[in-house]
């Protein structure tokens, strides 16, 4: 499962299509992260609860963009609707990165 925000959704949808991975990988997108869209995801995740291998795939560096804020709070935020599951996401980013001038 690939979860996602952003424009990236496109690219990442075009990358399994290409890769022959459509109906093994899902790209779930966050189009809302504030308030925390925690029960649509936890109603998608329903789905795919036998799935170990949960991703975050962002366009920006790892300490901007989504990431630190979901990661700190999506968790939490699932369990609250799921509550016998533990969303553990990986992230896939470029790395730390100063703030643009």
């Amino acid at each position: 499962v690939v979860l996602c925000s952003g424009k990236v959704r496109w690219d990442l949808v075009a990358r399994r299509d290409k890769m022959g991975l459509k109906g093994k990988v899902a790209v779930v997108a966050l189009e809302r992260l504030y308030p925390l869209p925690s029960e649509e995801l936890a109603a998608v995740l329903q789905r795919y609860r036998h799935v170990e291998d949960v991703r975050f795939v962002q366009d920006e560096p790892e300490n901007q963009g989504g990431w630190p804020f979901l990661s700190a709070h999506l968790p939490r935020g699932v369990k609250r609707h799921l509550p016998d599951y533990e969303l553990r996401m990986q992230l896939v980013s470029r790395e730390w990165s100063s703030a643009p001038s």
